[in-house]
């Protein structure tokens, strides 16, 4: 990687560890609407308890290296999970 990349890839992780938990729970919440959990948690290689959590006001969000393989099955990128 190059030093751009590197430092874009911090912004990147930063951002998100500094965004609202709520708000990714609620934009995750969203676009998983439209999928079928099961095959989701399959493929991210999670249980389906874990992606349920997500969408629970009080459970975790995904780490980062999971929000990215979530946001790449989803299609879209990462910066929507964020807003």
């Amino acid at each position: 990687m190059r030093q751009k990349e590197i430092q874009d890839l911090i912004s990147l992780i930063e951002k998100y560890d500094q965004t609202n938990p709520k708000i990714i729970k609620y934009n995750i919440r969203k676009y998983l609407k439209k999928h079928n959990k099961q095959e989701m948690a399959d493929a991210l290689e999670i249980d389906i308890q874990t992606i349920y959590s997500w969408t629970k006001a009080k459970g975790n969000r995904p780490s980062f290296l999971t929000a990215l393989k979530l946001c790449k099955l989803l299609e879209i990128d990462l910066e929507k999970l964020l807003k």
